[in-house]
């Protein structure tokens, strides 16, 4: 299970969150689906900042999709995670 360790209030935790987490969180029938969704949960819940590139944003879009067979499931996905206040999409360069 993922775990976020207890921080000090004057440094603020910052993570990287690779795309399979969000897709499991995601997915019900992800066998990780339970601690990708607890560990995304307790993030939002202490407000720490999650980081991704933008990339992240096509992966969960289209994993999703695919998984689901519907690609409504896909842009639902993708639609959270730009809605996500705690998450910080990274522009992917050389």
């Amino acid at each position: 299970m993922l775990t976020l360790p207890p921080t000090p209030a004057a440094s603020p935790a910052a993570y990287t969150v690779d795309a399979c987490v969000w897709v499991a969180a995601f997915d019900v029938a992800d066998r990780a689906h339970h601690g990708s969704a607890t560990f995304l949960r307790e993030a939002a819940r202490r407000a720490v900042r999650l980081h991704a590139p933008r990339l992240l944003l096509l992966e969960v879009r289209c994993a999703i999709a695919r998984r689901a067979g519907d690609a409504d499931a896909g842009a639902r996905a993708e639609s959270a995670l730009r809605g996500a206040p705690f998450l910080q999409l990274h522009p992917v360069d050389e």
